[in-house]
């Protein structure tokens, strides 16, 4: 059960010529474990020791690099925007005059775009 990103380097990560932290998951036997670990260019991975990346085939699912603190408030950031887009197109279907569906999806695909209405 591995799922790395190149499948020519099953245990190295994402962009593995970039140091980082990255989450991994580990599971036997009913036991699950959900941990971030550091990536390091020369090829190891980094918790408590250091363990080559070849050591890792079949014991760990890569799940991908963790979000530094700039990209996880851009994320929210970004999911309040879609849920605020979101809740006026509720808000318009509820009204006495729905819109057309055609409507909905342009203010669907303006939200996904990021365009402000104006």
């Amino acid at each position: 059960m591995t799922a790395w990103p190149d499948p020519a380097r099953p245990g190295a990560p994402l962009n593995p010529e970039q140091e980082g932290p990255h989450w991994l998951r580990y599971e036997h036997d009913g036991y699950v474990e959900v941990s971030a670990f550091l990536w390091e260019r020369d090829g190891y991975w980094v918790k408590s020791r250091h363990v080559h990346y070849s050591e890792w085939l079949g014991r760990w699912t890569y799940l991908g690099p963790c979000l530094t603190p700039d990209e996880a408030t851009a994320l929210q950031a970004r999911v309040a925007e879609l849920e605020g887009a979101l809740r006026n197109i509720e808000a318009d279907c509820c009204s006495d005059c729905p819109p057309s569906h055609g409507a909905i999806k342009y203010a669907c695909r303006d939200a996904l775009e990021g365009k402000k209405d104006e």
